[in-house]
């Protein structure tokens, strides 16, 4: 009998192999070479070790836990790690000269300061993340164009969701908190702090103490299958939503098969413009309870051909109709979607939603416009927060908004990445290093496992 693929967790040697023999840490450090070669004429020693080594530590650290264990497990002979990290060199890039002696753990922060910390460097290294996250994602049949679903009935597989994840910092001292003063020494003794770590406020309202990062991912159905696409520091000016939606505007473009971005309540309407009118992608976000607005009047074609007017009420992001009775009251009728549309024009994208009224009302469809319209700023119409794409009360609603739910067990994984549940270093620069490494161990181990189901043959420039 065949043996049925194995779709847990891979073992550590797989994993590390996983990502020892994917492209991106080879290329992320040849881009990083190119873009800031070493000027000869400045002299001094040679480097011990190539700069893609580091890259290789950072990536070692998120599977074993620490830098101090990396150095421990490369150190033994037995273990034969430092073998497979040089066997791994010579097949990724052949002629790259790596010393036999294992790489210790000074090695690696002389080059992650030196090279790889730097506003630079982190961008290059961020964006040669980017590109090969999202050619990770098309390869195992996420976001791509060819793909299933609609605008109307997006599919689960082409759907990028976001969240904010704060990362406990080394140290729990903020850091303006003031030093203290001995006062039977006169000594000021001040607390080690990590100077990026601040004070935030979760969407329940739980206040937190950390570094704030964005993470922006996609997943499959099966175990194992999210490929994060991005990862990018969200301080505290503008808020989350701002530096979410920069990601997705970095993240978008890259994936044209998207059709749908979810996220929670931090994105609003303006965000949601954005997104529509930029981005040509559907967005979902939390819906603010007791949401209440009068649209106005909307034309309604009926069976026959004639064409009605109705009042359209809206009412926690859904369409209804409006009817008075005699006594005064409001009675609201719930539209169902049936069409989502998108149509090209000079300044992006406009979207519009095909409504079926009722039988009992005169039965016919309802069209309208999504998008904020000229009219809407006139009377300062915030049209996308208060009508809903795929509102709350949409069939569809339950298993796409659900994703967002999803990137809650991301952050957690994050979270068991480290050691006590705290970074690995300090400041935000060597913790978004950290990340992306991270990330790349989680989306090579996604492809691996991807390829082991499916047994795909992997190409030569992703390899695992």
């Amino acid at each position: 009998m065949k043996r049925r693929p194995e779709t847990g967790p891979l073992p550590t040697r797989q994993l590390v192999r996983a990502l020892l023999y994917d492209s991106f840490i080879w290329d992320a450090a040849d881009r990083v070479e190119r873009q800031f070669p070493r000027d000869e004429a400045i002299g001094g020693r040679p480097r011990d070790y190539p700069l893609v080594m580091a890259l290789v530590w950072a990536g070692l650290v998120a599977i074993f836990g620490s830098s101090r264990k990396v150095e421990r497990e490369l150190a033994c002979d037995e273990s034969g790690w430092w073998d497979l990290v040089r066997d791994a060199a010579g097949d990724m890039r052949p002629g790259l000269e790596i010393p036999e002696a294992p790489m210790r753990r000074y090695h690696y922060e002389w080059l992650r300061e030196k090279h790889l910390t730097h506003d630079g460097a982190l961008f290059e290294i961020c964006e040669q993340f980017r590109e090969h996250a999202a050619a990770q994602a098309v390869m195992i049949g996420l976001c791509d164009s060819a793909g299933g679903g609609s605008l109307t009935h997006p599919s689960l597989e082409r759907v990028v969701a976001g969240d904010g994840k704060v990362i406990t910092p080394l140290f729990k001292t903020h850091p303006d908190h003031p030093p203290k003063l001995n006062k039977r020494t006169g000594e000021i003794r001040r607390k080690r702090v990590d100077p990026s770590a601040d004070n935030y406020t979760t969407g329940g309202g739980t206040p937190v103490f950390g570094t704030r990062f964005v993470f922006i991912s996609t997943r499959g159905k099966g175990q194992n299958r999210r490929i994060i696409l991005d990862v990018a520091h969200a301080p505290t000016e503008g808020g989350e939503a701002k530096w979410a939606l920069e990601g997705m505007h970095r993240v978008l473009p890259g994936l044209p098969g998207v059709q749908l971005v979810v996220y929670d309540g931090a994105f609003r309407g303006k965000h949601l413009r954005e997104l529509m009118k930029i981005d040509g992608v559907i967005a979902i976000s939390r819906v603010s309870k007791g949401k209440d607005r009068y649209l106005g009047l909307a034309d309604v074609r009926r069976p026959d051909g004639r064409i009605e007017k109705v009042e359209v009420q809206l009412l926690n992001g859904s369409p209804h109709l409006r009817r008075i009775t005699v006594d005064g009251s409001i009675i609201p009728t719930p539209l169902r979607r049936v069409k989502t549309r998108r149509n090209r024009n000079l300044d992006g994208w406009r979207w519009y939603n095909d409504y079926r009224v009722p039988e009992e009302l005169g039965g016919g469809t309802c069209r309208l416009r999504l998008d904020q319209s000229t009219d809407d700023k006139g009377v300062d119409f915030n049209r996308e927060e208060n009508l809903r794409v795929i509102a709350p009360d949409d069939p569809d609603h339950a298993a796409l908004y659900g994703l967002r739910a999803d990137t809650e067990s991301g952050n957690k994984q994050v979270d068991d990445s480290f050691l006590r549940e705290r970074a690995h270093t300090v400041g935000w620069r060597r913790q978004q290093l950290d990340m992306i490494m991270y990330s790349a161990r989680r989306n090579a181990e996604a492809v691996q496992l991807h390829r082991r189901v499916e047994q795909v043959e992997p190409p030569d420039r992703l390899a695992a």
